[in-house]
């Protein structure tokens, strides 16, 4: 389960976290800033290291990272 810190923190900017799996494009993180697509909203962007974020989505108790 990746642990949604926008929720409690949402004026975080930045964070440390760890990478726990990799598939194709995606990545999935133990922690994140980055609010997912859902409800309408868009999903947030930035960068992990010196990767460019283009999505953050939800699937299922996880936040999946593009």
């Amino acid at each position: 389960m990746t642990r949604k810190v926008f929720w409690e923190d949402p004026y975080l900017t930045q964070m440390e976290t760890r990478v726990t799996s990799v598939k194709d494009n995606d990545i999935t993180v133990e922690q994140t800033i980055f609010y997912a697509l859902a409800g309408g909203q868009e999903s947030d962007h930035g960068t992990i290291g010196n990767s460019r974020v283009l999505q953050a989505r939800k699937e299922g108790s996880r936040l999946c990272i593009r």
